[in-house]
């Protein structure tokens, strides 16, 4: 604290009895949009319109958040770590609520047997975080994915890139907030694969009223990018739609909202759970920091990748994509119409679906969606997970789907089985 008294200002003292004291529930703020899903066994799903609630996070104490963080920004009373402004947010906003919501399936139990929760998973990420800012080797490599091993050198090296970091302020709190919403748009109830078509929405007001307008974009990026980055290194997402963002970003800014997606990834990984963190993870948080995990956008990588094992599954070896192989494994005759497929369009799912097919069995689906996305028009195509399930990467002549458009405006076609 300043002048060496290890006590807070009174303003910031205020603010926190008053946090501490709060006993109304949070908010919801509704407002209408508009979303439709219809199954069909032929053809593509109809986009119609018909009423809904979206949620819009508001926070049920404005001046106690807005005293917390403006004493973190003006020096006055700096928080410690990200996970206490977490705590702040969960108590004045609806992100309570995650601890009502449960991550399904053994990976995502704890070794006591308790059931991981949404609430659980952001409060251990926003403590990853903060251990990876302080260099925290030990607490990461206790966070390795069951069963495996991670190159320790590329550990070692993620931990101190992460430990030497001097980030202002302004940073910090875009990094956290990005961070702690995260998962937001899970409380809209769409899919979760493309929830932050929602999330970045209902963050909305929080990022607006609590983000400093100069790191603003970054929280807005990282937000919206955080899973999608990984996607983009399994081949399920479009390099050049997070390219296309991230250039949309004042240019010194654009390294800070790398780095940031990097942090978030090897954080994420870390809190699922016990932990799944791997070599994967780690990839991609070095190519956040070297600024190259962004600059190939062709459609030859990306199918290369689509056309692989999932690297995050195969964590005894790194897998290359083979760019050559994929570069001749097209037809002539349906190349522009797949080129131009993944240019744009994200998969959600795919390696899951395609687990355990050869690479011809892929290209055939691939080729399939292409043709049948002529008619759906979606910008992301979501595999549920009935249709996952036998992972054999065939997919039905004319698959049964839904459809709807995402508060981003983005159309969503899942496929069914």
């Amino acid at each position: 604290m300043p002048g060496g008294t290890g006590v807070a200002p009174r303003g910031a003292r205020s603010a926190i009895s008053r946090l501490r004291s709060l006993d109304r529930r949070p908010r919801w703020c509704a407002r209408s949009w508009s979303w439709c899903w219809v199954q069909t066994g032929t053809g593509g799903p109809a986009f119609g319109t018909i009423n809904s609630i979206a949620l819009s996070l508001t926070v049920a104490d404005p001046d106690v958040l807005g005293e917390i963080i403006a004493g973190h920004l003006d020096g006055t009373a700096p928080l410690a770590r990200g996970l206490a402004l977490y705590y702040a947010l969960e108590r004045t906003t609806s992100l309570l609520e995650f601890h009502t919501m449960l991550r399904e399936g053994e990976r995502n139990r704890a070794r006591d047997g308790l059931q991981q929760s949404y609430g659980d998973h952001n409060r251990l990420l926003m403590h990853a975080l903060d251990r990876l800012l302080a260099a925290d080797a030990d607490w990461l490599r206790e966070h390795v994915s069951a069963g495996t091993t991670v190159d320790e050198e590329s550990l070692e090296t993620c931990a101190a890139v992460a430990g030497a970091l001097s980030l202002s302020p302004e940073v910090q709190i875009a990094l956290w907030l990005s961070a702690a919403l995260h998962d937001c748009g899970k409380l809209s109830g769409q899919s979760p694969q493309v929830d932050v078509e929602d999330g970045l929405i209902v963050a909305g007001p929080v990022l607006q009223a609590y983000c400093p307008p100069t790191t603003r974009p970054i929280a807005e990026f990282t937000l919206r990018h955080h899973d999608y980055v990984k996607d983009a290194f399994l081949g399920e997402a479009p390099v050049g739609a997070l390219a296309d963002d991230l250039a949309a970003i004042d240019a010194e800014l654009q390294p800070v909202a790398l780095l940031a997606l990097g942090l978030i990834q090897v954080a994420g990984a870390s809190s699922l759970g016990e932990g799944r963190l791997t070599d994967f993870r780690l990839d991609i948080f070095h190519a956040c920091t070297a600024g190259t995990a962004l600059t190939d956008r062709t459609p030859e990588l990306r199918l290369a990748r689509l056309l692989a094992p999932a690297p995050d599954w195969a964590c005894a070896r790194r897998v290359v994509p083979d760019v050559d192989a994929a570069r001749v494994a097209l037809d002539p005759d349906t190349r522009t119409r797949v080129e131009n497929f993944l240019e744009h369009v994200f998969v959600h799912g795919w390696q899951r679906f395609a687990c355990r097919a050869v690479p011809a069995v892929r290209l055939r689906s691939l080729e399939a969606l292409a043709t049948l996305n002529k008619e759906w028009r979606a910008d992301h195509l979501v595999f549920s997970d009935e249709v996952c399930r036998p992972g054999d990467g065939r997919l039905a002549a004319t698959p049964a789907v839904t459809g709807y458009v995402a508060l981003s405006g983005s159309r969503t076609v899942t496929i069914l089985p």
